[in-house]
């Protein structure tokens, strides 16, 4: 996995943890200086669109008070992205 957050977030890793889940796996990302949630999800079209409003509401609600999670995008600036981990197709997105 930090192989494929480098290439596609180009951030590199210190640690990776994984985090208790009901729907989805979730990940908490350390690196030098910054921490992340990186969330995973069963690949579906429905739930793909569902986080990219989730994520557009996250933005809109973004300021400096961190009260509200913060979407990263990708490096391409995307918010949102199906990647295949561990051959399984995941939507994944990283906050």
């Amino acid at each position: 996995m930090k192989n494929i957050l480098k290439q596609v977030f180009g951030i590199t890793t210190t640690d990776i943890q994984k985090l208790n889940g009901y729907e989805n796996f979730n990940y908490l990302i350390s690196t030098e200086s910054e921490k992340y949630i990186f969330k995973t999800y069963t690949s579906d079209g429905d739930l793909h669109d569902l986080i990219e409003g989730e994520n557009e509401a996250l933005l809109y609600l973004d300021n400096d008070s961190k009260l509200t999670p913060t979407p990263i995008p990708f490096l391409d600036g995307t918010y949102v992205k199906t990647l295949t981990i561990e051959g399984q197709d995941l939507t994944c997105r990283l906050l």
